[in-house]
């Protein structure tokens, strides 16, 4: 132990001590900022007057308008779901900014496109019809300079531009990507969707030279793609390239803008440098995104990029913890990974054969016997800017416990609190040695959990928590048939008998509260976005091979929203309503239908054809019972009279008994 403790010392930095403490990322403002409040009406209206003419002649009013309706559906859920950055000021203007530098002057009046930055830990962008462009922290935080970004917008730009969504919506409803047996639509549909990828390609090149960005910035944009495909190469040992279903394979990509580059002369040198503000908000941006990858439970990706940026910055005790934390979950999910090999118990090495060829190989040593760059999704050059090169100079471990109990001592190194809990928690197994370790955790000053590690070390997790079930009404979506049409009335109208028929079917039950998730996401964004998170845990199937999966082992955190609910246990209800409207098949039809509110559809008395299906699944901390709970049963038929809120109400009645019998047998 003592001489591992002197290769930490003596691989880290001199500045050991001064180290800042672990970077959770943002806490986000809880009510919607005003830029991401968006008139569905107005909207629509925008995106129906914004077709030209020449699709328009393609299809009927009715599809047209359709379109228009269900793109602004997308486009408020997007906006309204607590996913977008809210708040972050200067990440948006610094975004908004390249894009207003990059847009063509034509597209400049177009009121709805604007750039926002969504909370997901994936390197990925996408544009909407409506001109909403949508970029990923996740990219942001894996590309190299702002000529990247300014590439990657002016691609996405350019599927609006030519109007590429319209235009498979068009084909799809003119029956154009049939093409019969030889040619089938999916196949129709993949070359349809390459073709605009190289167009929009085409033409975000014509955008960048305007802007005076250099075309290296866009193939250095499809570089962090390629790095990405080919790092889930090394997972497949009989597949040697990516199929082009989608997208042109990124390595097509880099060689049509390098032919591009070549035809005008320009050089990769032609691009201007990073800015500071650039800079500064991408660092800002790691924490972010090892946030949301482990809250999303992708412990792989989140435990590869804490690493890989911990080779950068081996004193930064935000990646130590993130690569400690999803190295934890995931042994702790399935006890088998403590001992596979740390990064490469996944992957195959490509190793040539006698003939000259070559084949793939499990790794058989260990990820530091050679530099593998591509695991971490990094280029071969990277290793002459890796500042802890001693990994492979003297590797200090092979297997995920070796590299645990590494990190943990490197996190004991910078005085980081948050890793002796994360060390903690790993010994769930021997509580006298664990409880040691939260005695030293709590003997820091600043430290974030105090509360959860006080009622772990004096056997008050159970206890702490009141024995009372929460019931958390998610979402209803009426569906309403009219043809062949299925209609998903989104506007929200008046919420309150909805939300009143819920909570008296809930609580009905003496020992049950109830949560209506709707109205919290319009005030408290943050504590919505923790309940989405446990809800998504939920629905996951869970294989976990060890000890029994304790909600507050994996995460303190729902423990500690747990408490401040008042609650032991969750159960989380989404419904889809399906009724059906009268009419002939018109535009004025479905206007009026889209422009139901869920008032509208609830409260209608004898209507015939009315069905439900209720999807329930919950979590609960009991030291004696299941950790999920999952109610799901098929559609229920709903009475052909009395309100639809009084019929939903007796049906969430039923679904909550059946719950509890069927966790007391």
């Amino acid at each position: 132990m003592r001489f591992t403790l002197f290769l930490v010392y003596s691989c880290l930095c001199c500045g050991l001590f001064a180290q800042s403490k672990v970077d959770f990322g943002r806490v986000d403002d809880n009510q919607l900022n005003d830029r991401l409040k968006v008139s569905a009406e107005e909207l629509t209206q925008y995106i129906l007057d914004d077709i030209p003419a020449e699709y328009m002649d393609q299809m009927t009013d009715r599809a047209a308008y359709r379109f228009a309706d269900q793109m602004a559906r997308s486009s408020i859920d997007v906006l309204s779901g607590g996913r977008v950055y809210n708040g972050w000021d200067e990440m948006d203007e610094y975004v908004n900014g390249v894009l207003q530098r990059v847009i063509p002057e034509e597209l400049r009046a177009k009121k709805f496109v604007r750039a926002y930055v969504i909370k997901d830990g994936s390197p990925n962008a996408f544009m909407m019809p409506s001109g909403i462009f949508c970029i990923n922290i996740g990219m942001i935080a894996e590309i190299e300079s702002e000529a990247n970004l300014a590439g990657i917008i002016g691609h996405e730009l350019a599927h609006y531009e030519l109007r590429h969504g319209l235009e498979r919506y068009v084909k799809s409803e003119n029956d154009e990507f049939k093409g019969g047996i030889l040619f089938n639509s999916r196949k129709a549909i993949s070359a349809f969707s390459v073709d605009n990828e190289l167009d929009a390609d085409s033409q975000a090149a014509e955008h960048l030279r305007r802007a005076g960005y250099g075309l290296n910035g866009l193939a250095e944009t499809f570089a962090v793609f390629k790095r990405q495909e080919d790092r889930a190469l090394l997972t497949m040992e009989d597949v040697w390239e990516i199929k082009e279903t989608t997208h042109p394979s990124s390595g097509r990509r880099i060689e049509r803008i390098h032919e591009m580059m070549a035809a005008e002369e320009e050089s990769a040198a032609a691009d201007p440098g990073s800015s500071a503000v650039f800079e500064k908000l991408r660092e800002e941006a790691r924490a972010e995104v090892l946030k949301y990858l482990l809250a999303g439970f992708n412990y792989q990706s989140c435990l590869e990029k804490a690493f890989r940026f911990h080779l950068f910055e081996p004193n930064n005790p935000t990646y130590v913890y993130y690569a400690m934390e999803a190295i934890r979950r995931s042994c702790y999910l399935d006890v088998t990974m403590w001992n596979k090999k740390f990064l490469a118990h996944n992957y195959f090495d490509v190793v040539e054969t006698k003939s000259g060829g070559h084949k793939k190989v499990k790794i058989e040593g260990n990820f530091f016997d050679r530099f593998r760059p591509g695991i971490l999704s990094m280029d071969s050059n990277s290793y002459s800017q890796v500042m802890a090169k001693f990994y492979w100079d003297s590797p200090k471990f092979t297997t995920n416990e070796e590299a645990y109990q590494f990190f943990y001592k490197v996190g004991k190194a910078l005085k980081e609190p948050e890793c002796t809990l994360s060390n903690a928690l790993s010994l769930s197994f021997n509580p006298e040695l664990r409880n040691k370790f939260l005695e030293e955790y709590l003997a820091f000053e600043d430290i974030r959990y105090r509360n959860f590690a006080e009622a772990l070390l004096n056997d008050g997790i159970y206890e702490a928590l009141p024995k009372r079930k929460l019931t958390i009404f998610h979402r209803l979506m009426p569906v309403i048939k009219h043809g062949v049409d299925d209609i998903a009335v989104w506007h929200e109208g008046d919420e309150q008998p909805l939300r009143s028929a819920m909570e008296k079917a809930a609580t009905s039950f003496e020992d049950r509260d109830f949560l209506y998730l709707p109205e919290l996401k319009k005030t408290n964004i943050n504590d919505y976005l923790t309940f989405s998170e446990l809800e998504g845990f939920s629905f996951q199937p869970l294989l976990a091979r060890g000890e029994k999966t304790e909600l507050h082992i994996l995460d303190p955190a729902f423990w500690e929203v747990m408490k401040r609910y008042g609650t032991n246990r969750m159960e989380f209800v989404n419904c889809i309503y399906n009724d059906k409207a009268k009419g002939a098949f018109t535009l004025e039809v479905y206007k009026q239908v889209s422009d139901y509110t869920i008032d509208d559809v609830l409260n209608r008395d004898d209507e015939k054809g009315r069905y439900v299906k209720m999807y329930m699944s919950g979590l609960q901390i009991l030291e004696d019972g299941p950790l999920k709970l999952r109610a799901y049963d098929g559609t229920d038929r709903m009475g052909a009279r009395g309100r639809g809120y009084d019929l939903l109400a007796e049906v969430l009645t039923e679904k909550l008994k059946s719950l509890d019998k069927s966790l007391t047998d």
